[in-house]
C-alpha cells in the first residue's frame, strides 16, 4: 500500500509576512493617487479612487468582487501575488461578504475611516492570541474557538452584542486564555468606534479566529450544497435526516433517547436560532470557528472532505472515508470503485451504491461486494 505523503509544515511567519506586504501594496495606491490628484485632500483622492474603481464596475453594484478587485489593482500596475491580493481583499471585506464597498475601501486606503487589521500593533496582538488558541488547539482542545465563541456569548448578558474590557479579560480568563492588560487596551481601543468602552463581538471573534480564505471556504460551500439539496439556501431538519444515520447512535442503540432528539441535538450545533432550519450564514459562522482551531488549509480540506464524504483531493488532503467496494461487471471483470460523495448511504443499500456508481458513468454493474 502507498504511503500518503507527509503534511506539510506550517511557516509561522507567513501571515505576518503577508499583512505585510499588503501595508506595502496599500502604500503604492496612495502614492498613485497622490500623483493623480497633486496630493489633495484625503477626501479628494478617496473620490478619484473610487472613480478609477467604478470603471471596472461591471454590474454597477458600487461594490467589487475579487474578479473586479483584481482588475483594478492590474490597472494601477500593482501586482500582487495570489495569496497577497486575497490577504488585501480580506483586510477591506469587513462585512465578510464577498464583496467591498468602493467607498468603504477608499475610505480605510486614506485613513477616513480607520481599518483595524491596517494597524500593525493591533496585528501583533491579534497574531499573539491566535497563537495562543493554536497551541491550546496543538494540545488537543480542537474546539478551543468554538468555546471561546460561545463564552463570549454568555458574557454578553443583555444580548447587545457587545462586551466591555472586564467582560472580555473575564470571557479570555474562562477558556484559560491570559491575555496583557495592555494588550486587551489595544484591542478595546482599536475597536470601541463610538468611545462606549465596549466592543462588537462580532468583530472581534472576526478578528481572533481569522477569515476563511478561498479554498476554506470553497469547501465549506461545498458540504453545505450537498445537504440543501433543492438550493433554497436553508437546510431542514429533513434533509439532514437524509444524510445522518441517527441508527448506530449509542443512545438510540441504548434506548435512552429517540432517532428525533440524536437528529435535533446534531442539528443544533448551527442552529442557534432554534428555528429549525440552517442558513449559510449559521453554517459558515460555525466554520469560521473550527477552522480558526486548524493550522494548516490541508488539515482543513482532509477533515471536510472525511466529515461529508465529500470525493476528491490531491495527496496528504485525499477524502479516506467515502467506501470503496468490488464492482463485477456483466462481463464477469471486477475492479474496486470508491463510490464518490456518499453521504447518508448505508452500509447495506445496494440499491443507493449502484445508482451513484451508475451517475459516476460505471454501467452494465452484476454485483456489487462490500469487502473494502
Amino acid at each position: 500500500m502507498s504511503r500518503r505523503p507527509a503534511p506539510p509544515v506550517a511557516k509561522a511567519s507567513e501571515p505576518k509576512d503577508i499583512e505585510q506586504r499588503v501595508d506595502e501594496l496599500t502604500r503604492t495606491i496612495q502614492s498613485m493617487v497622490e500623483l493623480k490628484t497633486g496630493f489633495a485632500e484625503d477626501h479628494i483622492k478617496s473620490r478619484q479612487l473610487q472613480k478609477i474603481f467604478a470603471q471596472f464596475d461591471i454590474d454597477h453594484t458600487q461594490k467589487m468582487n475579487q474578479q473586479e478587485f483584481c482588475k483594478v489593482l492590474e490597472h494601477l500596475n500593482v501586482n500582487p501575488t495570489r495569496a497577497e491580493m486575497e490577504a488585501m481583499y480580506d483586510r477591506y471585506d469587513v462585512s465578510e461578504d464577498g464583496t467591498i464597498s468602493f467607498k468603504e475601501f477608499s475610505d480605510a486606503v486614506f485613513g477616513i475611516t480607520p481599518c483595524p487589521y491596517a494597524n500593525p500593533v493591533f496585528r501583533d496582538v491579534l497574531i499573539k492570541l491566535r497563537e495562543k488558541l493554536l497551541a491550546r488547539a496543538r494540545a488537543g482542545d480542537e474546539g478551543v474557538v468554538r468555546g471561546l465563541s460561545r463564552t463570549l456569548r454568555v458574557m454578553d448578558a443583555n444580548n447587545s452584542g457587545c462586551l466591555d474590557k472586564k467582560e472580555l479579560t473575564e470571557a479570555l480568563l474562562k477558556i484559560g486564555l491570559r491575555v496583557e492588560p495592555k494588550d486587551i487596551d489595544t484591542i478595546v481601543k482599536v475597536y470601541d468606534r463610538d468611545g462606549s468602552g465596549s466592543i462588537s463581538l462580532t468583530e472581534f471573534l472576526r478578528g481572533v479566529r481569522g477569515r476563511l480564505n478561498a479554498r476554506r471556504r470553497d469547501l465549506v460551500m461545498a458540504a453545505y450544497k450537498i445537504l440543501d439539496k433543492n438550493n433554497d439556501e436553508s437546510i431542514t431538519l429533513a434533509e439532514l435526516a437524509d444524510c445522518y444515520d441517527t441508527v448506530n447512535h449509542p443512545a438510540v442503540k441504548k434506548g435512552t433517547r429517540t432517532p428525533q432528539e440524536v437528529l435535533q441535538e446534531f442539528m443544533g450545533q448551527w442552529d442557534k436560532d432554534g428555528s429549525g432550519t440552517v442558513t449559510w450564514v449559521e453554517w459558515l459562522d460555525y466554520y469560521k470557528d473550527i477552522s480558526g482551531s486548524i493550522e494548516l488549509d490541508d488539515y482543513f480540506e482532509l477533515m471536510m472532505r472525511n466529515a461529508w464524504r465529500m470525493s476528491g483531493g490531491e495527496g496528504w488532503c485525499q477524502n479516506t472515508s467515502c467506501r470503496r467496494v468490488l464492482v463485477t461487471l456483466m462481463d464477469d471483470s471486477q475492479s474496486v470503485q470508491e463510490i464518490k460523495n456518499d453521504l447518508g448511504i448505508g452500509p447495506n443499500d445496494l440499491d443507493k451504491m449502484k445508482r451513484n456508481l451508475e451517475a459516476q458513468g460505471i454501467k452494465n454493474i452484476k454485483s456489487i461486494k462490500l469487502t473494502f
